[in-house]
């Protein structure tokens, strides 16, 4: 768009016929009110600003931005021309990376998402779970550099009017605030993304899940010759066949643990009788011993855990129906949280991104088929969820969960080797998902990575069991053996499982 115009003066502008070669302000797509960029050429004068465009009469507006005239507006001399461009203020800045990364040479299968080995090369992964986003935004006041929220430093992404920043460089962040490195102008937008995997990481010993999980499958404690606990950490990978390895102890051998984890750290109820209260917590990637955590209000033998990655929430226990709750990144003792409907002892557990769901393993004297739910972000007693397809008592059952599906395997009725799953999300009963290898699927530590579920140990009248199961949990089927565990469980005296990323 090139136009010569006749005008005189500092006023509004008459726009005349466009140059040869150029378009008209309304041929070149400009409407009637809208605001456009301009630059005017008069003999060695010029005038750079934005205008507002009248198609009756064919005006154009003048609000100068710089101009030859100390930024004020030329005086036209008859001879002018007006045409629109850009100004630099109209550019988005880039960002220029210098590193240089190889591509997988062919693509991945749904769902999977890029990684890289930390020497730029790419390739493709399981990503697992579903992604939640949420979105703060900020309208800056001039010079501010603070922006405060809630974050999870680890997941969070900063724009600056639309422009991905660089942490440590172009920013830095904690649980509560995002700090600028150069502070931004009157009404910026400054967006601050949280990104959030859903899923679960699997459980046992009363059911442990977390809805941040990782490839690294995690089984504590336990008991392998019913008088003999254990206190024994144990990992291994979900992708990859194969035994377990030892990773450090807990603070103390116990048998009646549960727990859930960030991803990342991991804490665990080490109750080791009726009457310790302790938490353990150690990192999930490391190979170390656990530290004490915190304290339970009371000694939850055989409970449920369940996690939406902030909270890890115990359920039940003997002889109550009470639940509690710690921020997993915050040592510290528990606090209530809410009750079940009734008392739930060896109960199981599983969940999604938002709600927790207890299988109410046995309630003195009788066994029980109940699943009963929370809203983890929210405190709270438990809702009826639905039954499960068979009552399962007297010995903690596996469980593992996803994005969507809970499943609760194992128990005693007769040495149940039944797994149940439901759709998280929605109430309802239990639907049959096939089978343990064998019926002694109870004691069980279990442990799941978003796709995969994986169960060890279990019943035998002498001995231990040291077998590893894996079930895919969005396909239904019998499990398959993966391994064996360093030390196995016995009987009712179970171990517990989590899972999170292996570095």
């Amino acid at each position: 768009v090139k136009v010569a115009t006749s005008t005189t003066g500092t006023g509004t502008i008459t726009l005349g016929s466009a140059e040869s070669g150029y378009l008209s302000f309304s041929g070149g797509g400009v409407s009637d009110g809208d605001t456009v960029r301009y630059v005017i050429e008069d003999g060695t004068s010029w005038e750079i600003g934005t205008g507002t465009y009248t198609a009756s009469g064919t005006t154009l507006s003048r609000t100068v931005t710089s101009s030859s005239n100390s930024n004020n507006a030329i005086s036209l001399s008859g001879s002018a021309y007006v045409f629109l461009s850009i100004a630099a203020t109209d550019l988005q800045e880039l960002v220029t990376f210098s590193e240089t990364f190889s591509l997988p040479s062919s693509d991945g299968t749904a769902n999977q998402v890029l990684v890289t080995d930390g020497s730029g090369a790419l390739s493709f992964a399981d990503g697992g779970g579903s992604y939640d986003y949420s979105t703060t935004e900020f309208t800056a006041t001039a010079s501010q550099t603070a922006f405060t929220g809630t974050y999870d430093a680890d997941h969070t992404e900063v724009y600056l009017n639309g422009v991905l920043l660089l942490p440590t460089t172009d920013y830095t962040i904690n649980s509560t605030t995002v700090t600028l490195t150069s502070a931004a102008a009157l009404n910026d937008v400054v967006q601050v993304q949280q990104y959030v995997i859903a899923g679960s990481s699997g459980g046992g010993g009363g059911g442990s899940n977390s809805t941040w999980y990782g490839d690294r499958g995690v089984i504590v404690g336990g008991n392998v010759t019913n008088t003999g606990d254990v206190n024994i950490i144990q990992y291994f990978d979900h992708t990859t066949s194969g035994n377990a390895t030892d990773a450090g102890d807990l603070t103390a051998a116990d048998r009646e643990l549960s727990g859930a984890s960030d991803g990342t750290t991991a804490v665990f109820s080490n109750t080791n009788g009726s009457t310790v209260t302790n938490i353990d917590t150690f990192t999930i990637s490391s190979t170390s011993n656990a530290t004490n955590f915190g304290t339970l209000s009371t000694a939850r033998q055989y409970s449920g855990c369940f996690s939406d990655a902030t909270y890890a929430i115990w359920t039940g226990g003997v002889s109550t129906a009470t639940m509690e709750y710690v921020t997993i990144a915050t040592t510290g003792n528990a606090s209530s949280f809410g009750n079940l409907t009734q008392n739930s002892q060896y109960g199981m557990s599983g969940n999604d991104a938002t709600y927790g769901l207890t299988a109410i393993g046995y309630n003195s004297p009788n066994q029980v088929n109940n699943i009963e739910y929370v809203t983890m972000a929210t405190t709270g007693n438990a809702s009826d969820f639905g039954d499960l397809t068979v009552a399962r008592y007297w010995g903690n059952v596996g469980s593992v969960a996803d994005s969507t599906r809970s499943l609760f395997a194992g128990g005693l009725s007769g040495y149940k080797n039944t797994i149940d799953y439901v759709t998280t999300a929605t109430t309802g009963n239990a639907s049959d998902f096939g089978d343990l290898l064998t019926a002694n699927g109870y004691g069980l530590g279990s442990s799941s990575n978003g796709t995969k579920g994986t169960f060890g140990g279990g019943y035998a009248s002498t001995g231990s069991i040291k077998d590893l199961q894996q079930v895919t949990i969005q396909t239904t089927g019998n499990a398959s053996d993966f391994g064996d565990l360093v030390h196995g469980t016995n009987g009712n005296y179970s171990s517990a499982g989590t899972s999170g990323a292996a570095s």
